[in-house]
């Protein structure tokens, strides 16, 4: 999954329930990543906690997506 800047670019698509606020947990030190809008079931825009763009434009793995908040 490429990155670049805060598009996040999926290889395969994701259903329509993961969206804005989901968590995407990747890289082999499991760093964190949130959902901050889908352009598309591929094609999503992406920030650290703090809102700002990721720093590294390389491809990841991605290990999960979770519901940040309201996990019931």
């Amino acid at each position: 999954m490429p990155s670049a800047g805060r598009a996040f670019v999926f290889t395969n698509a994701q259903p329509a329930n993961i969206g804005v606020g989901d968590k995407i947990i990747y890289g082999a030190t499991n760093k964190v990543a949130y959902i901050t809008g889908r352009t598309s079931a591929t094609v999503y825009s992406i920030a650290t906690a703090t809102g700002a763009a990721l720093t590294n434009g390389t491809a990841w793995t991605v290990n999960t997506i979770e519901r940040a908040f309201n996990r019931s």
